[in-house]
């Protein structure tokens, strides 16, 4: 959220939004030892207004919202777990592990433009099952690795 927040601040050429992002940032980022985080990344007031400006224009930033926590944790966790099997899928290079934010982006863009994935990511999201997305996984990688055997 906080990489999302900032990418916004220094598109934006909005003064009253520059300067709403920069003490949000110094809210968060100047806490004593024994304050909590939540409460300050959890600020309705901040998020009403993340709102009005359309996120930012950022896919990333809109399903952080506070009010989708746990759709976000869903995504959050399937990307994380399933990294290698999405970079397969979506025929990325194995690179280095990027930072979570990128592999929630790349979920997010198989999701979109893989039918299959997306329905087996939202049953499993629905049944609270995550063996939906194992068996996908399981099935459609190992038929593309038969489908590349075929074509040589």
């Amino acid at each position: 959220m906080y990489q999302g927040l900032m990418e916004y601040r220094n598109r934006t050429t909005d003064h009253p939004t520059q300067v709403w992002l920069d003490d949000w940032k110094a809210r968060t980022t100047s806490l004593s030892g024994s304050a909590l985080l939540a409460p300050l990344i959890d600020n309705r007031d901040d998020w009403d207004k993340l709102r009005e400006r359309g996120y930012g224009s950022d896919d990333l930033l809109r399903r952080c919202d506070v009010a989708k926590k746990s759709s976000f944790a869903w995504h959050t966790i399937c990307a994380i777990l399933h990294n290698v099997d999405i970079k397969a899928l979506t025929g990325k290079p194995a690179e280095a592990d990027e930072a979570v934010p990128d592999r929630i982006r790349r979920h997010l863009e198989a999701s979109r433009s893989h039918g299959d994935y997306r329905r087996a990511f939202q049953d499993a999201s629905t049944l609270q099952d995550w063996s939906v997305l194992h068996a996908f996984f399981a099935t459609s990688l190992a038929h593309e690795s038969v489908q590349r055997t075929l074509q040589y």
